[in-house]
């Protein structure tokens, strides 16, 4: 499992295109079969992009219009290499203003990265395997 996570960041409020940048590396070679995304109630839109080692890209998830029950693994329908190095980016975007009907606070407030569902999370999650060599 590998974790792409942002923490104690926080969103101003009335702010309605926040970005945050989740990263981690990729330390051995693995097979991600898998991803979950996580953004709570602010969420708009989460991209996952994988920076291989050789200066590639490859997409990993995209989501324009982020719900907040979307919180669900994605499973490829091939598994995705991914070498040790490989870098992981995760683009969570947030709105935070007083025209998104999904903020629960009214009026808006500062909002930072917390558990309850009125903080914000910026989180995916990749399952794989370890690739063995040679395969």
């Amino acid at each position: 499992m590998i974790r792409a996570l942002a923490w104690n960041f926080s969103i101003p409020a009335d702010a309605s295109d926040t970005v945050v940048l989740a990263r981690n590396t990729v330390r051995e070679d693995v097979e991600a079969f898998a991803i979950h995304a996580h953004m709570h109630l602010l969420g708009r839109a989460m991209t996952v992009t994988a920076h291989l080692p050789d200066g590639t890209t490859q997409s990993m998830l995209k989501i324009d219009d982020w719900d907040f029950e979307w919180q669900i693994r994605y499973h490829y329908k091939q598994p995705m290499r991914l070498p040790a190095g490989t870098r992981i980016d995760a683009e969570c975007v947030y709105d935070n203003s007083s025209a998104n009907p999904k903020n629960p606070s009214k009026p808006p407030r500062v909002v930072t990265s917390g558990f309850e569902t009125t903080d914000e999370m910026c989180l995916a999650t990749l399952l794989g395997t370890a690739r063995l060599a040679g395969r």
